[in-house]
């Protein structure tokens, strides 16, 4: 059949999906793993493969395991929120997402343990289910979009690469709200319908699948999404010997057209060792202290480069997208998250970290800070102390 191919597809590039994500976590750090969509992505395919395996084989007897894999979905929305909560870094979730599960939870003991009681009213509390999941998908619906539209939908910098990734993971909650809102309409559209679960898992569960596996060709094919706004921070962090974030540096082609005469003759000198100049850029920039001086002018960078100014000057002009003011910025941010993370905030005030890496007030740092790594330096420390205890454990 037609519908058990599209189930038994998308079940398989679901799991595929699951891999991959907890791949990618292994790669970068397990820290950046967000906990909420692994549980999401994980359920789903195990769904589409029992109803894909029931409608190829009918003679099967698994409707009732499908019936209630299908009923604690209910958790997903609490889930979904949760993770778009989680990738914008504005606020530490702690014990409080505890309290996002408290209304599934009782749905779900009540329904079960109402089925169990008074089997002979399976029908009445299959309706108070619907209309009870109904309300919540209404609600986490509705707190999904406040959340996106206070807190990432508007979220602003002026730093070209923050702009990037902003942008990145807009269009990303936007799709993902997006596809829930259809799965969400497809289920209470065909659930009203059929009037009980298990008659929309067999005739309508096509549906969802195709929306499911749109999400998950996604998020294997754009995979720095799944870290939010901690995934700049980390991608500079683990900068060595290649480029920091390679967003920042146009390497083969210019920014801009090349029309100055000086700039033409430049051009044709240093076409050849642009990767060159930008690998000893970086290296001084992410291995020496040299940034943490406040007043540091591009000169000053070129004298220590031992090369002419000129040439550094053409390099930020039509080779880095951010101005080098703004390039500046992000070396000290940089910076001030290494220094948090060997402990420099646990004897030593913020005041005094955004001093040492080279900011001229702390209110720039502040806010600064916030806008490329998404939260404030205390906010990223408790973060940090909160990581190292879990892994203690």
């Amino acid at each position: 059949m037609p519908q058990a191919f599209v189930l038994l597809i998308t079940s398989f590039v679901g799991f595929l999906c699951t891999l991959f994500i907890y791949l990618k976590s292994k790669e970068h750090d397990s820290i950046l793993l967000n906990k909420f969509l692994f549980i999401v992505i994980l359920i789903q395919p195990v769904v589409f493969l029992l109803i894909g395996i029931q409608l190829a084989n009918p003679d099967l007897h698994i409707g009732y395991f499908i019936k209630f894999l299908n009923i604690i979905l209910v958790l997903h929305l609490p889930c979904f929120y949760l993770y778009i909560e989680d990738i914008s870094n504005i606020s530490k979730l702690g014990y409080k997402l505890m309290f996002h599960f408290i209304a599934p939870l009782a749905l779900l003991v009540f329904y079960f343990t109402a089925i169990f009681i008074f089997p002979s009213y399976l029908k009445l509390f299959d309706k108070i289910y619907l209309i009870g999941r109904n309300l919540i998908i209404l609600f986490y619906l509705t707190m999904t979009i406040k959340f996106l539209y206070q807190y990432i939908w508007n979220r602003n910098s002026e730093i070209k690469v923050v702009q990037k990734q902003n942008e990145a993971i807009r269009n990303w909650c936007v799709y993902l709200c997006a596809s829930f809102i259809l799965m969400a309409l497809i289920r209470i559209v065909t659930i009203f319908h059929s009037g009980v679960p298990d008659k929309f898992t067999y005739q309508y569960s096509w549906a969802p699948a195709l929306v499911w596996m749109g999400i998950y060709v996604k998020i294997i094919l754009t995979p720095e999404i799944l870290f939010g706004y901690n995934y700049l921070n980390k991608t500079i962090e683990e900068a060595q010997d290649k480029k920091v974030v390679n967003s920042i540096w146009i390497i083969k082609s210019t920014i801009q057209p090349v029309t100055i005469e000086k700039d033409i003759k430049l051009n044709e000198k240093l076409a050849s060792s642009i990767s060159e100049y930008i690998h000893k850029i970086e290296e001084l920039s992410f291995h020496s202290q040299l940034f943490r001086k406040t007043d540091l002018s591009i000169e000053d960078l070129a004298n220590k480069l031992e090369l002419p100014a000129s040439h550094l000057n053409y390099i930020f002009k039509y080779h880095c997208i951010e101005s080098f003011t703004d390039y500046k910025k992000i070396v000290r941010i940089n910076d001030s998250v290494k220094m948090i993370n060997n402990g420099y905030l646990k004897i030593n005030t913020a005041e005094a970290l955004s001093t040492e890496v080279g900011f001229s007030s702390y209110h720039t740092f502040y806010v600064t800070f916030k806008v490329i790594i998404g939260v404030t330096p205390q906010d990223y420390l408790r973060k940090l102390l909160s990581t190292e205890k879990t892994k203690k454990m």
